[in-house]
């Protein structure tokens, strides 16, 4: 439930006032049916995926979380700033201790962002399992929107405006009908890497589609040569498995078994008189990168992670893992229903998902059991494997090329730190960073921001401090190890937003990001990079690439970097930073002492 409670009187003439938006979130667990088959789930206030937190700039929120589960949980905040308030980042072992069963926990934290973030636990598999929900931080009265840059006519200005602070949620989620702990398990008995997803969920509605193996023929990448009735590759497939495995082993299930079924799709409706809408839209899943379109339509992309950016306007968007845009999406078609479609852009299998933009005078199938079909394609722009359709006009929006707004650049000069992470794999189900991956913390592991001195516990390749102030650069170098290649890795930052610098072909050119900017190299941009908190590597099927990131530490915290694909971070691809603990201040005794 959302309780806002307003707090002291206006600021100024003409501005609102800060608030204390206050949230109760209930976990529990239940059996859902989303797409129509039975899953043991986390529920939050009764649901999966929880309600969405809203505030605006500014506010104060607390969120407290109450757990009738039966295993300890957290929830974690992708990425909200935590300023003053590190405790409330939410991830155990490092800022808090988990959440035990029937305990309640607050987390506090001020409002200094905008835009579309996502909550989740950060704990075991949950996030799979259904725990998590989307973010809304809404902009005050003296924040400029990038939208105000599209030289609309007023009226359709306030219009677009007004659709960005009342946006419609697209959270698009690769969904698994096992839970995440026994899919963990068939890894382990397997040996094998790839397993298969049963569908797409766009706001925990969808389908189990059994593609037409005829119709997507053409559109099988060649190292699969054949797919399964649910359009994965075989489990024995040497291309994609090149470690062997037990494919004798796997559950049919998971590979070959497919069940359609007939569940109602999202349907949003909108009305042409409302000129826009806007859509905040997170890759909640586990695996894919998914691509999003919508027939007939064009968007101005104009958010990336939460920050604003100079508008771009594309009719394809990728979304990798963890990853959020928002998107102004013009109501300039005849009144009717089309399809949003929302496909997985992965080698291993084919999969696709759908949902429904309907303009109110034209939805006339719905039926009691709602809107079961999509629409007859008009005018699509990607093809069931996430394609873009040769002759379609259709745009793939390009994420390293976008700009911060207002223009914003990385600090100059040599950098205070250099960190240099290698991306490494030793085995089909073994992903980590310098090479040894992150172990699983106990339970009751005194929390870093607690206890500093605990990080002598983990090896040192595992983590690094640096002080308070530090203009700090990461350099990630992703390395094939014998066969096994690598897929992009969205690599997610905890604590703040840093500049991505930019990715390359081997080695990183230079001792220090700086002395490869003087040296011109390709690919390296230090004048108007994009402000990110996720940062796309490149696949690498050889040899090595290199991304490189740049921010100032400015706000001391323990901080955590791993992928957001969940078989990679369950396999230990993660680092820690002690980011300026010389300047923490104390600890709140609630949450110092809550365990």
């Amino acid at each position: 439930m959302r309780l806002p409670v307003l707090l002291g009187a206006l600021c100024a003439a003409g501005m609102a006032s800060a608030a204390l938006v206050e949230y109760d979130l209930v976990i529990s667990q239940g059996n859902i049916k989303n797409d129509g088959q039975t899953k043991r789930s986390w529920l939050i206030n009764g649901q999966s995926p929880g309600p969405a937190i809203v505030a605006t700039k500014g506010d104060t929120v607390n969120v407290r979380v109450l757990n009738l589960g039966s295993e300890n949980i957290t929830i974690q905040y992708v990425l909200i700033e935590q300023f003053l308030t590190p405790w409330s980042d939410g991830v155990p072992g490092l800022t808090q201790f988990p959440i035990r069963p029937l305990a309640t926990f607050t987390y506090n934290f001020k409002v200094t962002q905008t835009g579309a973030y996502w909550y989740h636990s950060h704990h075991h598999m949950q996030m799979v399992d259904g725990l998590q929900g989307p973010v809304f931080l809404k902009p005050d009265a003296q924040t400029v929107s990038s939208l105000t840059t599209l030289g609309l006519p007023e009226a359709d200005q306030k219009k677009a405006l007004h659709a960005e602070l009342n946006p419609r949620f697209l959270s698009v989620f690769d969904n698994q009908h096992k839970s995440g702990e026994y899919v963990l398990s068939e890894w382990h008995k397997t040996g094998i890497e790839q397993l298969c997803l049963d569908d797409i969920l766009i706001n925990g509605k969808g389908q189990v589609v059994c593609p037409d193996l005829d119709a997507i023929a053409s559109i099988i990448p060649p190292a699969v040569g054949k797919v399964t009735k649910r359009g994965c590759a075989f489990p024995d497939n040497a291309n994609l498995q090149p470690y062997g495995g037990k494919p004798s082993e796997v559950d049919p299930d998971l590979w070959f078994n497919c069940v359609p079924t007939s569940t109602p799709l999202e349907v949003f409706q909108v009305s042409a008189s409302e000129k826009f809408v806007a859509f905040n839209i997170v890759n909640s899943g586990t695996t894919w990168e998914l691509r999003v379109s919508i027939d007939s339509h064009s968007f101005w992309v104009f958010t990336a992670d939460g920050a604003y950016i100079s508008p771009v306007k594309v009719n394809v968007i990728s979304i990798p893992v963890g990853e959020r845009f928002q998107i102004l999406v013009p109501l300039d078609q005849s009144p009717g229903d089309y399809t949003i479609r929302v496909a997985a852009k992965a080698m291993p299998q084919l999969l696709s998902g759908y949902a429904v933009l309907s303009y109110k005078k034209s939805l006339l199938n719905i039926k009691l059991g709602g809107v079961t079909s999509a629409p007859p394609a008009k005018h699509p722009f990607i093809d069931y494997g996430g394609n873009v359709i040769s002759g379609s006009g259709g745009v793939l929006f390009n994420a390293m090329a976008i700009q911060p707004f207002p223009a914003q650049a990385p600090p100059s000069g040599p950098a205070d730190v250099t960190i240099r992470i290698s991306l490494q794999r030793s085995d089909a189900l073994t992903w980590t960073m310098n090479g040894v991956p992150l172990p699983t913390l106990p339970e009751q592991f005194t929390p870093l921001l607690i206890d500093p001195k605990g990080i002598s516990n983990l090896d040192p390749a595992l983590y690094t401090s640096f002080k308070n102030g530090s203009i700090v650069d990461i350099i990630l170098e992703t390395t094939v190890l014998g066969k096994g290649s690598h897929p992009a890795h969205p690599i997610h930052k905890h604590n703040t937003k840093a500049f991505f610098l930019g990715t390359g072909t081997g080695r990183f050119p230079a001792a220090t990001v700086w002395e490869a900017f003087q040296r011109n190299t390709t690919g390296l941009n230090l004048v108007n990079p994009p402000l990110r908190d996720d940062f796309n590597t490149p696949p690498t099927k050889e040899n090595t690439n290199w991304a490189a990131l740049r921010f100032q530490s400015v706000n001391p915290m323990v901080t955590i970097m791993h992928c957001h694909i969940d078989p990679h971070l369950a396999g230990g691809m993660s680092f820690i930073m002690m980011e300026g603990l010389e300047a923490l201040q104390p600890i709140p005794a609630y949450y110092k002492d809550f365990h």
